[in-house]
This record gives C-alpha cells, sequence and structure tokens, in this order.
C-alpha cells in the first residue's frame, strides 16, 4: 500500500540519495518541496510533476539563507509534514596537510546543515498532524576511518546531536529518524578512489530507507553487515584497532 507523507521537504534533492527519494515519493502522489544549491538538475522532474514539486535554490550552511527560506515556506504552505535532511559533501583529508578549509566545509554543510533546517523549520512541522524528521547520518560515525577526519567528524557530531534530539521530542508528536547508510552508489560515492565494501544499488538503498520511514524506526541502518563490523572494530582494543585500520592507508 502506498504511504502518503503529505508535503515533504527534501534538502540535497538535486542528486543521488536526495534525488531518488525525491523521485519516489512524488510518484506516490506526495507534494515535494525540493532544495539544492545547484536546482538545473531538477528539470526532467519538475517538467514531469509540476503540480507537485517545488524546486528552491538554497545552501543549508547559510543559517541566513536558511531562515529566511523557511519564513517563504511558511508563507506559502503554512506546514511541512515530513523534512528529510540529505543534504551533504564528502572532503577527505590527505595527511599530513589537515585541510582546515575542508575540515570546516564538511561541518558547515553535514553538521550546521542539518542543525540549520531543524532550528528554523521546526515551526512548519507543528501545524502538521503526523510531523516526521528523516536525517542522513553515515557509518563513518562508527569509528575513525582513515582520510575522514572532516567527514567522519561531521557525522559523529550529527549523529550526537540527532540522538540526544530524539530524546528531546520523545514526549512530543515529532518522529526522527536516523539513517545511517554504508557506501551507497551514487554520483558522490563514484568519486572515491579506494575499494567500497558492500556497496548498495541506489534504488535499493531508497527502498530500505522508505520502508524504515514507513516504520517510524529510529534509526535506519544498512548495510547490516557493515554496520556490524563497524560496531566491532569500535569495541576491540585501541592499538588492535589503529593497527588494523592502519593497514588501509593508500601507500603515497
Amino acid at each position: 500500500m502506498t504511504k502518503k507523507w503529505g508535503t515533504v521537504w527534501i534538502t540535497g534533492a538535486s542528486s543521488g540519495i536526495g534525488y531518488s527519494l525525491a523521485s519516489k515519493l512524488l510518484t506516490e502522489g506526495n507534494i515535494v518541496i525540493a532544495t539544492a544549491r545547484d536546482i538545473s538538475k531538477l528539470k526532467s522532474l519538475q517538467s514531469k510533476f509540476q503540480n507537485a514539486l517545488f524546486c528552491y535554490k538554497l545552501d543549508v550552511s547559510n543559517e541566513s539563507d536558511v531562515q529566511q527560506f523557511c519564513a517563504l515556506l511558511y508563507e506559502r504552505f503554512t506546514c511541512i509534514d515530513t523534512m528529510i535532511l540529505n543534504a551533504g559533501i564528502c572532503e577527505y583529508i590527505e595527511w599530513p596537510n589537515l585541510d582546515l578549509q575542508a575540515m570546516h566545509r564538511n561541518m558547515s554543510t553535514n553538521f550546521w546543515g542539518v542543525v540549520n533546517c531543524i532550528a528554523y523549520g521546526l515551526n512548519l512541522l507543528r501545524n502538521s498532524k503526523q510531523p516526521y524528521i528523516v536525517a542522513i547520518s553515515s557509518a563513518a560515525h562508527i569509528v575513525g576511518l582513515p582520510r575522514a577526519e572532516g567527514y567522519g567528524a561531521s557525522k559523529a557530531a550529527l549523529h550526537y546531536f540527532l540522538q540526544t534530539l530524539q530524546v528531546e521530542l520523545h514526549k512530543s508528536n515529532v518522529k526522527l529518524s536516523i539513517v545511517t547508510p554504508g557506501f551507497v552508489k551514487t554520483e558522490l560515492t563514484a568519486k572515491n578512489d579506494f575499494p567500497m565494501p558492500l556497496l548498495v544499488p541506489l534504488e535499493k538503498a531508497t527502498t530500505i530507507i522508505l520502508q524504515g520511514m514507513s516504520k517510524r524506526k529510529p534509526e535506519i541502518k544498512f548495510p547490516i553487515l557493515l554496520i556490524l563490523i563497524l560496531n566491532i572494530l569500535s569495541m576491540i582494543p585501541d592499538k588492535l584497532r589503529n593497527l588494523l585500520l592502519s593497514k588501509t592507508i593508500r601507500s603515497k
């Protein structure tokens, strides 16, 4: 049975998981508000779903822009039912060059981008009968991985924030799901120059996320085997973990 999500705001909707979710939700008859830094990639969807898709250019890392955008949404839609916070970037660090700008960019989009949207978008959810937040984290938060000083740290901060928010929202009617994917086959991961174990096809990832959403799962994790391996790594003695992970570092 098709699940109706009402009016849905999806960030980072121009590619990858965001685009796939937008397409699927539109097909199921939902209204989708799609935001991205580059909305030109949404033209094909817009022509197909003219009355159900609304596209806006937005950089979620810019707090004032998010504030203004949420005020605009309130004027036009009064409320939204589901907020899917998917916008994210991944910039790796090439040690010993600790690129501070890359560190800031990772944190600004992956962490602050979500915080900004929740801070200013929560009022839009309050008018919904079934307010729901879905935020895309990453399995990279589980254990420190080579070259992920910036990306992994931003997702670890995000994960902690979201788990805390789940506690704060527990007695309210606002539900929050944290999506913790491993490697998903998208334009973003296509740039990776290293093996990606248990790579999940985009269509399968989309299905898993939507199935988890239909049950309002607190956390939607996949692939389970990779999540299990990373959790085991996080629990073994530090010296052994560092030795094992150091073997994955590329030779210069």
